[in-house]
């Protein structure tokens, strides 16, 4: 079917790349519309963190992320013609947001070589 064909034409990154710009952490990956002869027009994109029950249930539960780019305030349109950057900031409101940083004040993260370790801010601001 069409929209099968159309499923398979949009090209993700098969990685995220977590990282720190002006001062604030985000998650980014990248994406192409591979087929020049039928682009797709005015795409847009959504963010999902997907949550599974880890307490041995069935089930999972999906949670939407904003996107600071394209901003998700003027619809996360795309011109995917073009290798394309999208982003969510990882804030206080952020699903993938360490569970131990959304009670404490002044704390950060940084990356360490196999993922994401809490860090206390630095009191000298």
């Amino acid at each position: 079917s069409r929209a099968e064909t159309r499923g398979i034409q949009v090209l993700f990154s098969s990685k995220a790349v977590v990282r720190r710009r002006g001062g604030k952490w985000e998650v980014v990956v990248r994406c192409y519309d591979c087929d020049c002869q039928h682009p797709l027009v005015e795409s847009h994109v959504r963010f999902y963190a997907v949550k599974r029950n880890e307490r041995g249930g069935e089930g999972q539960s999906f949670e939407r992320m904003r996107t600071n780019r394209p901003d998700d305030d003027y619809g996360a349109v795309l011109f995917t013609s073009l290798p394309s950057s999208v982003s969510h900031e990882i804030d206080e409101f952020s699903p993938i947001l360490p569970p131990t940083l959304k009670k404490r004040k002044g704390a950060e993260f940084m990356i360490a070589g196999h993922g994401l370790e809490n860090r206390e801010a630095d009191s000298r601001a």
